[in-house]
């Protein structure tokens, strides 16, 4: 399957370990990948900033799934803290495809670790899964925090997306042709900041855009465009770092009857200019919501002392209810976001309750 672990040699030995026999290990292994799958069938819907603390048990395989939105250029960034246990945490991002595509998912990035980080950039607009799952046999509990986020400068000092007044797509010269870039107004003279590391490429005078600085991110692939520049601070062949000032704002070329303003592309290979709002934006600077669920009761079965308590397939008061469990009903705790937990029943699916609702 497409959408297969590329992380299964890694773990060999290990698994081999952990097992008494052939058949004991081929019963352990697909656990181990039914869980994986069902993680990403159960995903859950994420905002950018999010965090959870996920409780993982030898007895029970399983692995959890994220789906978050995610815009060309921006980076999801994953810090994985193990608050108790051993092992090694796998990450795996997916690319979500339209429901008549089989698979759903193509995996795009894959990464282990101990607790640091995992980072990705996205190549394409749309959702993306995140799966984590810790080795085969491991009991653990990781604190987790996901970002979706852009890592790069704003190419103009001191103001920001609001300084953009033509965006991408816009129509030129009466309908001829479109905007391949934004335009961000600020003073004539104000500093114009290499939004990434790179080497200039060029410098020319002329043309539509007058004085321009071409820019290659070898990282990421693409050809940053800065026109309309009033003074020119670098020359091609050197070396810049996010942050460099390599200009000045000005309105060289067809912008002379225009107010001063930078006006920024981006292009892939064969000259394809792309949307640059995505490497502008920046995630909210908010920090996660705190994790106020108790989490003494991760790994736990608990019996439902309420009557019908609605579980539902995210944390949040509207989202749909999956199932109801009844008073009596055992049901383990694996994970604390917020004011819920995360549940497994036992035939295998999990959902959230919230956390009064368990007390």
């Amino acid at each position: 399957m497409q959408y297969e672990s590329n992380l299964l040699a890694e773990r060999g030995r290990a698994e081999l370990a952990l097992v008494k026999s052939a058949e004991d290990f081929d019963a352990a292994v697909r656990a181990w990948y039914e869980a994986a799958h069902r993680s990403l069938r159960e995903r859950v819907e994420i905002p950018s900033v999010f965090r959870e603390v996920v409780r993982f048990e030898t007895a029970a395989a399983y692995a959890v799934g994220y789906r978050v939105m995610l815009r060309r250029g921006q980076r999801l960034n994953v810090e994985v803290q193990r608050r108790d246990g051993s092992g090694v945490l796998f990450a795996e991002v997916f690319e979500e495809l339209p429901p008549d595509e089989d698979p759903w998912f193509r995996l795009v990035h894959s990464a282990s670790t101990e607790g640091s980080a995992c980072v990705f950039e996205a190549m394409r607009d749309g959702p993306h899964v995140l799966r984590l799952q810790p080795q085969l046999g491991e009991s653990n509990e990781w604190d987790i925090t996901i970002r979706a986020e852009t890592e790069r400068f704003f190419p103009v000092a001191g103001v920001g997306v609001d300084a953009i007044r033509s965006v991408f797509g816009d129509s030129r010269d009466g309908g001829r042709r479109d905007h391949q870039g934004v335009d961000i107004f600020a003073p004539r003279g104000t500093p114009v900041i290499a939004v990434a590391d790179g080497v200039i490429t060029s410098t020319k005078n002329g043309g539509l855009g007058g004085r321009v600085v071409w820019q290659r991110d070898e990282e990421r692939g693409v050809l940053y465009y800065y026109a309309h520049l009033d003074r020119q601070l670098v020359r091609a062949g050197q070396q810049v770092r996010a942050g460099d000032t390599i200009a000045t704002v000005g309105n060289t070329g067809n912008a002379r009857r225009s107010e001063p303003h930078l006006h920024f592309g981006v292009y892939r290979t064969g000259a394809r200019a792309i949307n640059p709002l995505p490497y502008l934006e920046h995630a909210s600077a908010s920090a996660p919501q705190p994790v106020r669920a108790e989490t003494e009761t991760l790994g736990r079965w608990l019996t439902v002392e309420r009557d019908a308590v609605s579980v539902r397939n995210s944390p949040d008061p509207n989202a749909p209810v999956i199932h109801r469990v009844a008073r009596d009903d055992r049901v383990l705790v694996v994970g604390a976001v917020s004011d819920w937990h995360r549940i497994r029943l036992p035939d295998g699916r999990s959902g959230f309750v919230a956390d009064s609702l368990l007390h």
